[in-house]
């Protein structure tokens, strides 16, 4: 899916579930977070498999 698809799902309460490889989807959807906390999106989740997930702080 491409960012600007992407982009029309990203409204308030939605969690977006993205490859953490997807760099491109990763930016639009903090930027689209930021600034707009009561707006903003549910969260992100990365999924395992790239370098960029394996890097990420665990909980």
């Amino acid at each position: 899916m491409s960012v600007r698809s992407a982009l029309s799902y990203f409204k308030k309460g939605v969690l977006v579930i993205t490859p953490g490889d997807r760099e491109d989807i990763l930016l639009a959807a903090a930027t689209t977070m930021y600034g707009r906390a009561p707006d903003g999106l549910a969260g992100i989740v990365l999924l395992a498999g790239s370098a960029f997930a394996e890097r990420a702080p665990r909980r």
